[in-house]
């Protein structure tokens, strides 16, 4: 979660530049054109380049949450297999051809995969929605701010 962490940190400071300019236009009657333009001036460069600094970072959160979403498939796509093999194996438990020590011998392993791969699926969507929560957040910044159409 190192990326989430610099992520936010830049969000943080984009936000607070752009948030000091506007106060400082908003007091513009009080100080003289010059001094506010320089300080307006000041932190709108500083909102600047931390974009710079967001813009690579938008790309890797993007990417993560792409390879965990593929991570996700690939588990349920193997999950979908496993059930596959429960399933025929307690059909031929029902119907006979094997009997309840059998099956829970065959059954076991598939069960453990199965609870691992549920478990590990859980882990994985949670980490993609921090991702996706932040990325959100960062928008309607952005967009708040003018430096997106609307999110």
């Amino acid at each position: 979660m190192d990326l989430l962490s610099t992520f936010d940190g830049l969000v943080q400071r984009f936000q607070a530049h752009h948030t000091f300019a506007e106060r400082a236009r908003a007091l513009a009657d009080r100080y003289s054109a010059v001094v506010v333009d320089r300080v307006v001036r000041d932190h709108a460069d500083r909102t600047t380049e931390t974009l710079s600094e967001l813009i690579p970072l938008l790309i890797e959160v993007e990417t993560a949450i792409a390879d965990i979403e593929a991570q996700v498939d690939a588990i349920k796509a193997q999950g979908g297999d496993d059930r596959a093999a429960l399933e025929e194996l307690q059909l031929r438990a029902l119907i006979g051809e094997m009997d309840d020590d059998a099956l829970d011998a065959a059954t076991t392993d598939l069960r453990g995969r199965l609870s691992g791969a549920d478990t590990e699926i859980t882990r994985l969507e949670a980490e993609a929605d921090t991702f996706r929560a932040r990325l959100t957040s960062w928008q309607q910044i952005a967009s708040q701010a003018g430096v997106l159409a609307e999110a």
